[in-house]
């Protein structure tokens, strides 16, 4: 049996500690030559508790840099990784590289030696990764005794597990004892490959729930792991953590291409200049490629964002730049941005809107969705209501009165199905039938096969000026967008080719608009903050192409009983400026209908 005690394989430095440049695949591969060459190394399954630790531990440090593999387990080494564009490098969790190491020695014919976590814990794990990969053949399983680690107490387990001849050690215990027992035990126990799996032991015994996986990219399974035992990982995370995300910052991680022999001596000793050389040689390399220390830092928070999106996750740095408010200075400053606008130039005449409204919601058509009857239907048809009950009624309404030839609908949802049945009831009564085109490119499924309506799964960016321009008078363009301005959103191409385009005389329906106000009445204890308002307040100003019907929202604030009065359905939710500051219940409707001059 050779020990390997030097690594020349490329690493990305991480605080000292050099992480590698590896994938589960790549692992699988590394660990399966070193049995085939009978050549020992150990693996270090390491996140941020294990960098912070080897910190204030410089064996530690050294233990880790020694290792044949230091796998990124923790979502931040792998985001460390991408920092320095280290390519090929995954995220190899300790839970994830267990089962694809067993299942590969069940493959191979490989020997595996459980040693770690409380008594009985791989006995149980033993027992089923026994039962999911059959053939495998685990050779042996055993505790170690409590507390830290201790040579003497430790000594009398290395002859049982040699006398299995494992070809692998699984080793479960916390950092640091389980890197210590495995440095130390290199060269006594024979087996080539040892691996410090922690947790990945009481994961897969079936004693602790394993963090649902669409947590486990986004770097924040310390936190569900912290939820389930708060008292035993919170001091551990609540102190490293911050540490770590602050001494990032002051270092960045760098890509370290051939690592040093590592015995002892040498690494203890040169390990402090070292660092400050390399962290002059950093500093001397941005300086002549002109690039200021803040770069480093945006460099650093921009590889932080790309890979949290991957997990449909953002973090932002909270700053006047960010298209994402501070809800602490919107509340310290309300007297900045807590009014209605003004709207130059646009026709805004309340009661005349009434007036519209009271014409469109007349009866029968009013009659045949009061008390809501239509939520039923829709449940029935498994379709969720995110639209609202009361512009859901003139919906209804708008669409048996106008009767248009032809109905454009941007987004998808329960609104459909609200102009679907009320086509069907106007040609069920002799009138002529709408034709329905719903654009998403997230439709669900069971829009299909609603009459009169077809679906074209395509962005709403992709939508041809052709298809709104051939609509006529009284046919209708319905849009609820994702409300969201920002580059690249349907919005652009909505509010700046498509509607300019319009033909006279087509209708025009726009959700989530909540003028006379600038802003959702939820906008101080929302994450989301939709500026579609803003952009049609510009579209509206001065420009006498549109004309203004009926805006639900500002009734809403300035005529609730008059609203009531037309639509008896209507139960006003009370609100402050436009705000729902009294979290009270009630109807909110924020539809606006416009046509085209």
């Amino acid at each position: 049996m050779s020990i390997t005690m030097t690594v020349t394989d490329p690493r990305v430095d991480v605080l000292g500690v050099r992480v590698s440049i590896t994938s589960i695949a790549d692992a699988l591969e590394r660990i399966g030559g070193w049995i085939d060459r009978r050549e020992q190394h150990y693996v270090c399954v390491s996140g941020v508790h294990g960098v912070m630790e080897s910190q204030r531990d410089p064996e530690l440090r050294r233990i880790h840099n020694a290792s044949g593999l230091t796998v990124p387990d923790g979502a931040p080494l792998l985001w460390a990784g991408r920092y320095v564009g280290a390519e090929g490098m995954g995220r190899v969790r300790g839970p994830d590289l267990m089962p694809a190491l067993a299942e590969r020695a069940a493959d191979r014919g490989w020997r595996i030696y459980c040693y770690g976590a409380a008594p009985g814990v791989a006995e149980r794990l033993a027992d089923r990764l026994c039962a999911w990969y059959p053939g495998l053949t685990i050779v042996g399983a055993a505790s170690p005794p409590f507390g830290d680690f201790d040579p003497d107490g430790e000594a009398p387990f290395i002859d049982e597990i040699n006398a299995a001849k494992p070809d692998i050690v699984f080793v479960g215990m916390s950092t640091p004892k389980q890197e210590r027992w495995m440095s130390w035990a290199l060269g006594r126990v024979t087996a080539p490959a040892l691996l410090g799996f922690g947790a990945a032991f009481d994961i897969h015994a079936g004693l602790v729930d394993e963090a649902p996986a669409w947590i486990r990219p986004t770097g924040f399974e310390w936190a569900y792991r912290m939820a389930r035992s708060p008292r035993r990982l919170g001091p551990r995370y609540l102190k490293h953590n911050p540490r770590f995300v602050a001494a990032v910052l002051r270092t960045p991680p760098r890509l370290h291409d051939a690592q040093e022999p590592t015995q002892e001596s040498t690494e203890m000793a040169e390990h402090s200049a070292h660092r400050t050389a390399s962290r002059a040689a950093e500093e001397q390399h941005t300086a002549a490629q002109g690039i200021a220390p803040k770069s480093l830092l945006k460099r650093a928070a921009v590889t932080a964002l790309t890979s949290l999106e991957r997990s449909r996750l953002h973090l932002l740095p909270a700053h006047f730049y960010s298209s994402v408010p501070q809800r602490r200075w919107l509340r310290e400053n309300e007297e900045l941005w807590r009014r209605p606008t003004e709207l130059p130039g646009v026709r805004w005449r309340l009661d005349e809107q009434l007036d519209w409204l009271a014409r469109v919601c007349e009866a029968p058509y009013l009659d045949e969705v009061r008390g809501f009857g239509f939520l039923r239907d829709l449940d029935a048809r498994g379709i969720d209501f995110r639209y609202g009950a009361i512009e859901a009624q003139v919906l209804h309404c708008a669409v048996r009165t106008f009767v248009p030839k032809r109905i454009v609908e941007i987004g998808s949802g329960a609104s459909t199905a609200i102009m679907s049945a009320a086509v069907s009831r106007t040609v069920a009564d002799g009138g002529q039938a709408s034709e329905i085109t719903t654009i998403d490119p997230y439709a669900p499924a069971a829009l299909r096969h609603l009459p009169h309506v077809s679906v074209r799964e395509i962005p709403a960016q992709q939508v041809p000026a052709e298809t709104v321009t051939g609509l006529g008078a009284g046919d209708l363009l319905f849009i609820d967008s994702t409300h969201a301005v920002k580059t690249g959103s349907e919005l652009h191409h909505i509010y700046l080719e498509l509607l300019p385009s319009l033909p006279k005389g087509v209708l025009v329906h726009i959700h989530d608009i909540y003028l006379p106000y600038q802003y959702s009445p939820w906008v101080l204890d929302d994450i989301w903050d939709w500026q579609e308002t803003a952009l049609l307040s510009a579209l509206l100003i001065g420009n006498d192409r549109f004309e203004v019907l009926s805006c639900q929202s500002a009734l809403h604030h300035a005529r609730p009983d008059a609203l009531a009065a037309v639509l008896p359905d209507y139960r006003p939710r009370p609100m402050t400026r436009g705000i729902d500051d009294r979290r009270g219940s009630g109807h909110f409707p924020s539809s606006i209908w416009l046509r085209t001059r």
